[in-house]
């Protein structure tokens, strides 16, 4: 796979650990912004809890309450009484008795600042009770409330074992930017910024050479891939999938090899394009199962989907052409069945084609 933000990450989770102990792995809580999100207040933030506490969404949520404050009992009993109410509501759940008194009266400006607090304590702990990194993609669309967050979780990055790694676009009109050069002005050598530069040409020959076991893809098709793809990896890998995809590529003993009429395929010129080909090579069900999946995130699960699509005998032979093809991959099995595409581009083109 290409060497872009995410694939980095990836590969940063994958490394092991230098504290063996089982009670000092690192723990790993992943959140992200959406395109259309940018006015939904602490939208990452809630995605980085929903990844820690992965709460059965089919539980009534008194039981939700009751589990929440079971986990915080048991590294951080005194604050759990005042801190759960504010989770839980930042969460959507729905509280009753005296955790509803506590926030019942609160006006938005104040009911903010609680809030603020009550993740920064949550973190804070967390933090002490195990090495833990916090990872929120996409920050050039972060809200406001998430982003004034994330500046106060800075500080506690000297005091506890806190990592948070920020991914986002080198947009200087954008939210994450003000952000950025805070972090690097104010912490100095504890901010580490990565830009990522676009691959070389011979980079990446490399990526296409690797996804596909082959070497002599003809000189005409390998400058018409590395002309659109820009030094994108995940162009490339793209335009790879789509010459699989028209049956531009065999496979044979040796490997894939070109077909005959290689040198003629026409490809798009943007990556929405690429990805928009390969949709449309999509059968109905399958393109459909992927649309309606997109709505839903970037994350799935099986049970929304089948219920939305009513057609859950289908739907398993959908996802499965859509695993063959690479664009979405299954991510759990349990509590429940979920999936994700692959990449946040491919659901945000796949979505944008609704339109």
């Amino acid at each position: 796979a290409g060497l872009g933000k995410s694939r980095l990450v990836a590969e940063l989770r994958a490394m092991p650990s230098p504290l063996p102990e089982a009670k000092q792995r690192v723990r790993w809580l992943e959140g992200k912004s959406l395109s259309y999100e940018t006015a939904a207040p602490y939208a990452p933030i809630v995605r980085l809890l929903n990844d820690y506490f992965a709460l059965d969404g089919g539980l009534p949520d008194a039981q939700k309450v009751a589990a929440i404050k079971e986990d915080l009992d048991s590294f951080m009993p005194q604050e759990t009484a005042d801190l759960a109410p504010y989770l839980a509501a930042l969460l959507g759940i729905g509280l009753e008795g005296e955790d509803a008194e506590r926030v019942r009266y609160l006006n938005p400006r104040q009911m903010r600042a609680r809030t603020s607090e009550a993740v920064r304590a949550f973190f804070e702990h967390l933090a002490a009770r195990q090495p833990l990194v916090l990872v929120v993609d996409d920050l050039h669309w972060t809200d406001s409330a998430s982003l004034d967050l994330l500046r106060q979780l800075l500080p506690l990055t000297e005091r506890t074992a806190l990592m948070i790694v920020a991914i986002f676009r080198p947009d200087k009109e954008a939210p994450s930017w003000p952000y950025h050069a805070e972090a690097a002005q104010t912490f100095g050598e504890r901010y580490q910024a990565i830009t990522l530069t676009p691959l070389a040409e011979e980079a990446a020959h490399e990526i296409a050479a690797n996804l596909l076991r082959v070497e002599d893809l003809p000189q005409m098709a390998q400058s018409l891939i590395m002309a659109r793809a820009e030094g994108n990896p995940f162009f490339v890998e793209e335009i790879i999938r789509a010459l699989l995809d028209a049956d531009m590529l065999t496979w044979e003993e040796k490997g894939w090899q070109p077909a005959q009429g290689i040198t003629n395929f026409a490809v798009p010129d943007t990556l929405a394009g690429v990805i928009t080909a390969r949709m449309d090579r999509l059968d109905d069900r399958a393109r459909g199962a992927a649309q309606v999946a997109a709505v839903i995130g970037r994350q799935f699960d099986f049970d929304t989907l089948a219920t939305i699509t009513g057609t859950p005998d289908g739907l398993e032979a959908a996802l499965a052409g859509l695993q063959e093809r690479g664009m979405i991959s299954e991510v759990a099995d349990a509590p429940y069945r979920q999936f994700q595409f692959t990449h946040a581009l491919l659901q945000e083109t796949v979505y944008a084609s609704l339109l």
